[in-house]
């Protein structure tokens, strides 16, 4: 009973797959098994396989339903990974495209693809075409198969013929290939260079119709860039030692580099010797003369000699040169930071010359950036709004409150203007704290007036201490309402300490 129990010999239903032995780990191994087990509710064994058998049994047993769908399951595995070999014509001139830079686009395909694939190297001499196998199951195969297409686009359905001049072909190719290429990678169409019947050098273009147009553009810019022209560029008068070099030795270097030939003011085709004809006039530029792809990138070249030794000096005005050495006190390696936020800049300062000197590419930023920080050190003034009472008790003989205000603002200044009544506050413009501060003392000495009420038993003893109070705060005091309200004027602040002064003798009415 427990052998009927594990192995279901009594199921309702039980088939048999037959699975090719190569496929063993693949369809039939100990997992696959157990999961095809979980998923239908089956129980399959793998048979012994007989001697020399290229197949093997798989058993089963189930419901009829879950058999069905297992049995198919297994079925389907064994068509899907069923090794299978299709055989693919090459045209001779594309196998060197089809392999690529040391097997680089054929190597790429297989990884991508899961396929093998089989070709020589080089095509047999004189054959028109070559067999490229492809191996694998029928999935790796026909993903193999579309990659393929995709590089030699044999059904592409846009064509067209590009004719090129003989002397150009070399280099529209490149060497090992690289520049066309580059085009067949960008355009993503398929190109080959031969001869057509009236044996000119053309490049054939297959692909879709926006893979042609574009092959066809990238090559139309490859003949410009290709073209023989000579172009001017600013001679470097400020660094013109770094640009020649000893015995023109940086000069030459950069011609080679480039493979350009460069012209100075004075010299022509026959000169070796730089600078050795005679000037007329002060000369501002050189002569470049080579391929314009080359022509543009050492006339790119020399520019970016030409900002890397750029200078900039600066004359600073005394306050100017004052604010930055005090900017440099607070952070000694400030102007480091500066340069080196501005790309390598050597920053300079000679604070008793009053002058700043930039020099590198990113001068004319770095620049900028110094004078922003001096300019938010400069000083500004603003006015701060306030009332007359605000004014007189500024303008006090003890000058007090004045000292009191002032201290509170620093390092800023404060000067007061009597008319019309305002506060000139002259400090930094990123100081906010400053204006703060003095908003904050107009604010507590702003004009208050309160009534106090006075019992008659204190109007005479009140009456004789009031110049004393008057005299401590500055304040005005009144008696109004039959001397039974005394009213107290003045700042804030003061009010607030006069009426505390009365003590008991007055009382909120």
């Amino acid at each position: 009973a427990a052998l009927v129990e594990l192995l279901p010999l009594d199921a309702e239903c039980t088939r048999t797959v037959e699975v090719p032995v190569e496929l063993t780990d693949v369809v039939a191994g100990y997992e696959k098994l157990k999961k095809l087990d979980a998923a239908h509710g089956v129980n399959t064994t793998r048979m012994d396989r007989k001697d020399d058998a290229k197949v093997f049994s798989v058993k089963v047993r189930g419901s009829t339903e879950g058999v069905t769908a297992a049995v198919a399951e297994l079925k389907a595995a064994c068509e899907r990974e069923r090794r299978v070999e299709e055989t693919l014509q090459v045209e001779s001139i594309h196998v060197g495209m089809l392999l690529g830079k040391s097997g680089a686009t054929i190597n790429a395909i297989q990884k991508r693809t899961g396929a093998s694939i089989d070709m020589k190297k080089k095509a047999d001499e004189g054959a028109s075409s070559q067999a490229v196998v492809v191996r694998g199951n029928r999935e790796a195969v026909d993903k193999a198969l579309e990659a393929l297409e995709a590089v030699l686009q044999y059904q592409a359905p846009a064509r067209a013929l590009v004719v090129v001049d003989a002397n150009l072909m070399p280099l529209l190719i490149g060497k090992n290939g690289e520049e066309i290429n580059r085009i067949r990678a960008s355009s993503n169409a398929a190109i080959d260079a031969s001869k057509d019947e009236q044996n000119r050098h053309v490049f054939k273009v297959r692909g879709s119709e926006e893979a042609v147009a574009s092959a066809q553009r990238a090559i139309a810019e490859a003949v410009e860039a290709n073209k023989r022209v000579a172009d001017s560029a600013v001679l470097p008068w400020h660094c013109v030692g770094a640009f020649l070099g000893e015995e023109a030795s940086n000069l030459r270097a950069l011609e080679s580099e480039h493979n350009v030939q460069i012209e100075l003011p004075g010299t022509n085709l026959f000169s070796d010797v730089a600078c050795s004809g005679t000037f007329l006039s002060i000369a501002t530029s050189v002569t470049i003369r080579g391929r314009k792809k080359h022509v543009e990138a050492c006339i790119e070249a020399i520019s970016k000699l030409s900002a890397s030794h750029a200078t900039e000096e600066v004359d600073l005005d005394d306050e100017d040169s004052r604010l930055l050495a005090c900017l440099c006190l607070e952070n000694g390696d400030l102007l480091s930071e500066i340069g080196a936020r501005c790309g390598g800049v050597v920053i300079d300062f000679a604070p008793l010359e009053n002058k700043l000197t930039l020099r590198g590419e990113g001068a004319v930023d770095a620049r900028l950036e110094t004078a922003h920080l001096i300019a938010q050190r400069r000083p500004v003034d603003r006015q701060i709004e306030c009332s007359q009472t605000h004014i007189e008790l500024l303008l006090k003989p003890d000058g007090e409150a004045l000292m009191q205000l002032q201290r509170a603002c620093l390092p800023a200044q404060i000067s007061v203007q009597e008319f019309p009544p305002k506060l000139m506050l002259t400090a930094a413009a990123t100081d906010e704290a400053a204006a703060a501060a003095a908003a904050a003392w107009v604010e507590a000495h702003a004009e208050r007036t309160v009534g106090v009420a006075v019992p008659p038993e204190c109007l005479a003893v009140l009456r004789s201490t009031l110049p004393t109070i008057l005299t401590q705060y500055f304040v005005r005091c009144d008696f109004v309402a039959n001397d039974t309200v005394l009213q107290v004027s003045g700042p804030d602040a003061f009010v607030s300490g006069a009426r505390a002064a009365g003590g008991g003798m007055l009382r909120a009415p």
